[in-house]
């Protein structure tokens, strides 16, 4: 039976620490807060923008953390998201994969827009059968893109679906 493979693109496939963090701290000089540390700014790594905004800014207000998220967005599309790097060994992983029947999904929260450029900068979509970020608006967590690839994919159950949230090479 062939296996499907689920794979995150941050922190699987790529670290998404220096476009991130550039982007974030560009977004918060822009409209003059106070940036933190690096190492704060990493944290927010994985979990929805909105859920690590609302953090940095110590903020319940929706609205100021959409305008940071606008802006951080305004420049992880131009620059950032070209300052990811591919984890060592994972192209070599991926291809085995794929040469052994594999059926390799991208499984993303992040936007399609941004997922679809930054697997083509590295150039891994000749592994990957569909990034499964179709809409620009669905649930952010992981789950819905689990959910989606199982209902609008028709990919098989549990038995022969594998998933990787974390490096892999």
């Amino acid at each position: 039976m062939r296996a499907n493979v689920l794979l995150d693109l941050d922190g699987t496939l790529t670290d998404p620490g220096e476009g991130f963090i550039a982007s974030i701290r560009h977004a918060l000089a822009t409209l003059g807060r106070p940036v933190p540390s690096d190492e704060v700014l990493r944290s927010c790594i994985g979990p929805p923008l909105e859920v690590g905004m609302a953090a940095i800014l110590d903020t319940n207000d929706r609205a100021l953390c959409a305008e940071v998220i606008t802006l951080y967005r305004q420049r992880y599309g131009r620059i950032g998201l070209y300052e990811n790097s591919i984890y060592p060994g994972i192209e070599r992983v991926l291809s085995q994969l794929a040469m052994g029947g594999t059926a390799l999904y991208l499984a993303t929260s992040k936007p399609k827009v941004f997922a679809d450029r930054i697997i083509d900068h590295f150039e891994l979509r000749r592994y990957f059968r569909k990034n499964l970020r179709e809409r620009t608006r669905w649930s952010s967590r992981r789950q819905g893109a689990i959910d989606h690839a199982f209902a609008a994919k028709r990919i098989a159950g549990p038995r022969n679906l594998l998933h990787s949230w974390g490096s892999i090479a």
